[in-house]
């Protein structure tokens, strides 16, 4: 497991800084930043994404600590729903 400073900022999703959906998508780039989207398509990337800390994200759903502990650099994980696992894969 790897330690995560909640302190960190993290690219949010709008839909989820709007408590509107839930995180279905997590990443982790090159130099240990998160990225936490809705994992749906209406939007592209990013786009309307703020900045949080990941403190926040954690109290908001206790399902991500494990998560996030468990991503690696260049890695990203998700699930089908919050009542799913987490399925780990490498970014491209």
């Amino acid at each position: 497991m790897n330690k995560v400073d909640v302190n960190d900022l993290a690219i949010v999703c709008p839909h989820i800084i709007k408590n509107e959906r839930p995180i279905l998508y997590i990443d982790k780039d090159e130099k240990d930043r998160f990225a936490f989207m809705c994992g749906l398509y209406d939007h592209i990337g990013t786009e309307g994404a703020r900045l949080s800390h990941i403190s926040h994200i954690v109290e908001a759903d206790k399902s991500i600590k494990e998560a996030i502990e468990n991503l690696k650099q260049n890695q990203y994980c998700e699930r089908k729903s919050i009542n799913h696992e987490w399925f780990f894969g490498e970014l491209e």
